[in-house]
């Protein structure tokens, strides 16, 4: 431990070998490869976004972070659900796809297949995928993982762009979700 005097006022700096490693690592780790680590302002998970993509602060808030890739897909995006009625991510995922496809939903939106059960981390959800019409006419594709946490909480990993779904970059999904943690 070291102290010196600012200002007139004593301050005590503490700094352990622990703490000066881990901040290292950080570094170490979010600074090399082809991605970053991002931890989500409320702590409750980390991941590894490629390189390439932007995190989006105008879109992004406490409960809902963006990012847009370069070319196609260019859209990751995860959000948090404080209160849901839904007692299950399948109930969870029905829910908000009957809305999608509703009056006032998303514009030629289309079911594409079945609900296929997913665990990312430890934590069980329901992945699925579906098309629609932006408002630039365009056609766009969402592959959406929902998730159901206790007490109302849930959860949704989105990745998503435009053209045609069969066509996406299969790795970017892949690599997001094998450097997924929960922090919780």
């Amino acid at each position: 431990m070291s102290s010196f005097v600012l200002c007139g006022v004593k301050t005590v700096v503490r700094v352990t070998q622990n703490v000066i490693v881990a901040l290292v690592l950080i570094v170490l780790i979010s600074g090399v490869g082809k991605a970053s680590v991002f931890v989500d302002p409320t702590s409750s998970y980390s991941v590894k976004i490629p390189n390439n993509w932007v995190y989006q602060a105008y879109e992004s808030d406490r409960l809902l972070t963006v990012f847009y890739g370069e070319g196609n897909p260019n859209l990751l995006y995860f959000e948090q659900f404080i209160q849901i009625p839904d007692d299950t991510a399948l109930n969870f995922a029905e829910r908000t796809l009957d809305l999608y496809a509703g009056a006032g939903g998303l514009k030629e939106f289309l079911f594409n297949g079945d609900f296929k059960h997913i665990e990312v981390h430890g934590q069980p959800g329901v992945l699925c995928v579906y098309t629609y019409k932006g408002n630039s006419g365009k056609d766009l594709w969402e592959e959406r993982i929902f998730f159901r946490f206790s007490e109302k909480h849930a959860f949704s990993i989105t990745f998503g762009g435009e053209g045609k779904w069969e066509e996406r970059d299969e790795d970017v999904l892949k690599d997001v979700l094998t450097d997924w943690r929960w922090l919780f």
